[in-house]
């Protein structure tokens, strides 16, 4: 199900899927209503190709004010978990790792050494080959970086923000951690933390906005997509949590 939303929130293929619905109206000779189609789908991707765009709509969710907890003194870090291409030939290992995970991890492995405190990684058997956890990869990763490994807690448990964040509660219990994710996730992960009431304050890496917000213009490019893609799927994100937490509470 996750894939089938991050595949239908990418511009692109939201704009194939509009294209598609055009030559089927096409075909039923509804030609003014294809005619709309065609001519919404280009200018979406006019739209969705620009950076500014991108910008807007990743403000408010990269953008955020300090946490409560700032200044604080934290026990742990817990880079939340991102991906591994367990089928990948590659002639190294971290060719491996998607971009966010480096940061993450790369980020866990600062913090480290200017705290000198143990990191928990998380993340189950989500992976391309199931026997291996995302958790295993991340723990490697870290010990290659020269993380001692007894300073590595790894808990391969989880498949989203939300269960990940549940499985680290029986290492941290009150203690405060530095989170450890993308910018964009910061406001989800902070509803999810406090309705698990977890202190946490927030390492934010991979950005994908400006922080200004000056009108420009630019070429169509994959930047301005992708991030996009990313503003729409972390809004259905939270759209999906707080509709998941009204049901609850009722």
């Amino acid at each position: 199900m996750k894939e089938f939303v991050v595949w239908l929130t990418a511009p692109l293929h939201l704009i194939t899927l509009i294209l598609g619905v055009a030559l089927l109206c096409k075909l039923l000779n509804r030609i003014a209503l294809a005619r709309r189609l065609v001519i919404g789908a280009l200018c979406f991707f006019c739209i969705s190709s620009q950076n500014y765009i991108a910008d807007l709509l990743l403000h408010p969710l990269e953008r955020f004010t300090d946490d409560k907890h700032a200044g604080e003194a934290p026990q742990y870090i817990l880079p939340l978990a991102c991906n591994y291409d367990t089928e990948l030939v590659a002639s190294n290992e971290t060719a491996r790792y998607a971009e966010c995970s480096l940061q993450r991890l790369t980020q866990a492995a600062v913090l480290h050494r200017q705290l000198s405190i143990p990191i928990i990684v998380t993340g189950g058997h989500f992976l391309a080959d199931k026997s291996k956890s995302y958790a295993q990869a991340a723990s490697t990763f870290l010990v290659s970086l020269g993380v001692p490994n007894h300073l590595v807690i790894t808990i391969a448990e989880g498949t989203d923000t939300y269960s990940e964040l549940q499985a680290a509660t029986t290492v941290i219990q009150d203690d405060l951690i530095i989170a450890v994710s993308s910018a964009s996730h910061h406001r989800r992960i902070s509803l999810m933390a406090e309705a698990l009431q977890i202190k946490f304050v927030f390492s934010a890496v991979d950005y994908q906005g400006r922080a200004r917000l000056m009108p420009y213009l630019s070429l169509p490019n994959r930047d301005a997509l992708e991030g996009v893609q990313r503003a729409i799927y972390e809004y259905l994100a939270l759209l999906k949590f707080h509709i998941r937490s009204n049901n609850y509470s009722s």
